[in-house]
């Protein structure tokens, strides 16, 4: 029996009918049929507001832009001075290792030598397979 509804011969609803009162309401919103509606974001509280306003008002303050602004300028500087000076290249043994020993086209001798890195090709796994 419905609690809230005040007529004293209301049976009680059938699940049935329920169910195409649901299935109704689904259509009309757009909704797959029996599908369940679309929940209600979390809400948020008094003390999340006060936090957020607390963390604009510093982020916005003059001395956190000046300060973001300087950094910045030197992080730039930095950058161009970590382009010009030279870092330790990859070599060619660490690619032929990942990748594969190149076979030479003129081979002579007992074992042939990789053409990148000049390491001696001992077994025919080494060899880099062709495309």
């Amino acid at each position: 029996m419905n609690p809230y509804n005040d007529d004293s011969d209301y049976q009680g609803e059938d699940r049935a009918d329920q169910d195409a009162l649901l299935d109704m309401v689904h259509e009309k919103r757009g909704l797959p049929s029996g599908a369940e509606p679309p929940r209600r974001p979390a809400r948020i509280t008094h003390h999340e507001i006060k936090a957020m306003k607390v963390t604009v008002q510093k982020e916005s303050a003059p001395h956190v832009t000046i300060l973001r602004k300087i950094g910045g300028f030197f992080s730039g500087i930095f950058g161009i001075f970590g382009f010009l000076i030279p870092t330790a290249r990859k070599s060619k043994k660490k690619s032929c290792e990942l990748n594969g020993h190149v076979f030479p086209k003129n081979w002579k001798g007992d074992f042939p030598h990789c053409t990148h890195c000049g390491t001696k090709i001992t077994h025919p796994d080494k060899i880099r397979p062709n495309k």
